[in-house]
C-alpha cells in the first residue's frame, strides 16, 4: 500500500468546509469525549453536522467524516483526494453491523460530495483494536455477497494512525550523496589541494542552484548546508593559500554570497 499523508488543503478549500468544517479529533470527541484517538491537526468535513444543518436531519445518513489524503513517493506528494471515514470505536461486537446501512452511508455521502473532486475508492470504518479481527472477518464474509461493501475497509485506530501520517513524518531524502560530497571536500582540504577544493565548491553551488531553479525542492538546502559548513571550516583554519588561491576564494565569495 502507498504511503499516505493527510491533506488539509483539499478539505479547507472544499465548498462544504465553511458549513461543516471540523477536525477528525473534534468529530470523534462528540461521541467519544475525553478519548484521544486521532491527530488533532487532521481537518475534515463533519458530515453529521452537514446532515443536521443542511439536510435538516434527513433519514439518509452519511459517513461521519470526510478528510483529505495524498500519496507520498520519490520525495513528492501526489494524488490528493477525499477519504470517507466512519467511526465505530464503541462497537463491542460485529453483530451490530448492517451491510445495508453501511452501504447506504457510503453511497449517500458520495452523492453529496459529487464528482468534482476525486474520492478514494476505498472508505475506512474505524474500530477499537480489541474487536478489529472479528470485524475484519465480518467485512470479508459480507464482501463475498458483492456491493459497495467490497470497497469498505475496517481498520483499528492503531492501524489508521500508522497508515495516515503528517507531511512532517516524511522527511526529504536528498538525491545527492551528501555524505560522499562532504568527505570528498574534506579530503581535498586534508591534501591541501585548495585550487581543486575551491573549484569543487563552485561546482556544487551551481548544482544546488540548478536544483532550486528546476524543481523548487529542498535539494538546494541540503547541499548548501554542507557547503556552508565546509567553507566555514576552511576559512577559520587559515590555510596557507597562494595569491591565486586567495583571489579565487575571494571571487567565489563575491559571486556566491550564500557562502558568507
Amino acid at each position: 500500500m502507498a504511503e499516505l499523508a493527510f491533506d488539509n488543503n483539499i478539505i479547507t478549500r472544499h465548498s462544504l468546509y465553511s458549513k461543516c468544517g471540523n477536525t477528525l479529533d473534534g468529530v470523534s470527541k462528540k461521541d467519544y469525549p475525553g478519548k484521544d484517538f486521532f491527530d488533532k491537526n487532521i481537518c475534515c468535513l463533519d458530515m453529521d453536522a452537514y446532515e443536521t444543518q443542511i439536510c435538516h436531519g434527513s433519514k439518509e445518513h452519511t459517513m461521519d467524516a470526510v478528510m483529505g489524503i495524498k500519496n507520498y513517493a520519490d520525495n513528492k506528494f501526489c494524488s490528493p483526494r477525499l477519504l470517507l471515514i466512519e467511526l465505530r470505536m464503541d462497537y463491542k461486537s460485529e453483530r451490530n453491523l448492517s451491510k445495508t446501512v453501511l452501504e447506504k452511508k457510503v453511497s449517500h455521502t458520495k452523492d453529496i460530495l459529487g464528482c468534482n473532486i476525486p474520492i478514494n475508492e476505498t472508505c475506512f470504518f474505524i474500530f477499537c483494536p480489541n474487536v478489529i479481527q472479528r470485524v475484519k472477518r465480518w467485512f470479508k464474509d459480507k464482501s463475498q455477497e458483492g456491493g459497495i461493501i467490497r470497497l469498505c475497509e475496517p481498520l483499528s485506530t492503531d492501524d489508521f494512525n500508522e497508515l495516515i501520517k503528517s507531511e512532517s513524518d516524511f522527511p526529504y531524502t536528498p538525491v545527492t550523496d551528501i555524505k560522499a560530497m562532504e568527505e570528498s571536500l574534506h579530503s581535498l582540504l586534508s591534501a591541501c589541494d585548495f585550487t581543486t577544493f575551491i573549484s569543487k565548491i563552485e561546482y556544487w553551488i551551481k548544482q544546488a542552484v540548478s536544483y532550486r531553479q528546476k524543481y523548487n525542492n529542498p535539494e538546494y538546502d541540503c547541499i548548501m548546508q554542507i557547503l556552508n559548513r565546509v567553507w566555514h571550516d576552511f576559512r577559520i583554519s587559515s590555510p596557507n593559500l597562494s595569491d591565486e588561491e586567495t583571489l579565487d576564494a575571494e571571487i567565489l565569495e563575491e559571486d556566491y554570497e550564500v557562502l558568507l
